[in-house]
């Protein structure tokens, strides 16, 4: 998934909403698929104005979640997917056993209503684990 993703971006399509819903697998096929293209931007073209930055904010790279970032002032990079990519794969990694999802999942407070507060959270997760 992470080379087809690069692929689009050398392309010029950017995703731009990397999340646990939009990183499938084929059972028949046994490959991983990329998803939901509802949101993403073909470089070169203009982005909406105000709030442009869209994604699903618990995966969202911390760079994306800032006040200047949401009046559309950050540029999005290739690295803010990557980073959305080490979330999920952190979300997931803590959340499921046995392709399961564990009884009363943790990081449920990555799932907020105010980008700060859910930047504020997952910075206190990375914090703990790089403790």
């Amino acid at each position: 998934v992470c080379l087809g993703h690069a692929m689009l971006w050398s392309i010029g399509v950017e995703h731009g909403d990397i999340t646990e819903g939009n990183l499938m697998f084929d059972d028949k096929n046994k490959k991983p698929k990329l998803c939901d293209f509802d949101l993403s931007h073909v470089s070169g073209r203009k982005r909406p104005s105000v709030h442009s930055n869209t994604g699903t904010w618990a995966f969202m790279a911390m760079e994306l979640l800032t006040k200047k970032a949401m009046d559309g002032r950050v540029p999005r990079l290739y690295r803010h997917d990557f980073e959305s990519f080490i979330a999920v794969l952190v979300w997931v990694v803590f959340r499921y056993r046995d392709g399961e999802l564990v009884p009363n999942p943790p990081l449920e407070e990555w799932v907020q209503n105010r980008f700060n507060e859910c930047a504020a959270s997952r910075k206190d997760t990375f914090d703990e684990i790089s403790n």
